[in-house]
């Protein structure tokens, strides 16, 4: 899958908490960064094209690097005091770890349904598995994506408020 599939599949996973944080929290601006957040972690595994000392889909495509990048950005929501009103900063710290972590996993299964799969579970489980579906670069499926993550969000907004 390509960047934009794996942005729009990201903020599709992600758009059930994008709901409860503007129509619960009400949270609008917020909402909108964490739009942002998951257009930028979402396609961050393949980080790995661009540094040679990784092997593509290698560490940067497991459940270990998507929690690590989840602690990490909590790491930052906490020690940066960002929390929503009307809530505690441990509550907003453990939100921005799961967003983060959802927006890593999101990659991990779009690169899933493609023939070359992923290695999840790596180094306990090197097999690589893969549904097979589609093809990496297949230009509708991406666009698809794309287009619906963003109908999704502009509806979440719509919906929530």
């Amino acid at each position: 899958m390509h960047k934009n599939g794996h942005i729009g599949l990201g903020i599709l996973l992600t758009s059930p908490l994008l709901y409860y944080l503007i129509a619960i929290q009400h949270q609008f601006l917020i909402g909108i960064a964490v739009i942002l957040l998951v257009s930028v972690l979402a396609p961050l595994p393949d980080m790995d094209l661009y540094v040679p000392t990784l092997k593509h889909r290698g560490m940067t495509h497991t459940i270990w690097y998507a929690l690590g990048v989840g602690v990490v950005i909590s790491t930052v929501t906490w020690f940066g005091g960002l929390t929503f009103i009307n809530s505690s900063s441990i509550h907003t710290t453990a939100f921005m770890g799961v967003i983060s972590t959802l927006s890593i996993l999101s990659h991990i299964l779009g690169d899933w349904f493609t023939p070359m799969g992923v290695a999840p579970l790596k180094p306990l489980r090197s097999d690589f598995k893969s549904v097979d579906m589609v093809k990496s670069d297949n230009s509708k499926v991406n666009a698809g994506l794309f287009v619906s993550g963003w109908v999704m969000s502009v509806a979440v907004f719509i919906i929530a408020l």
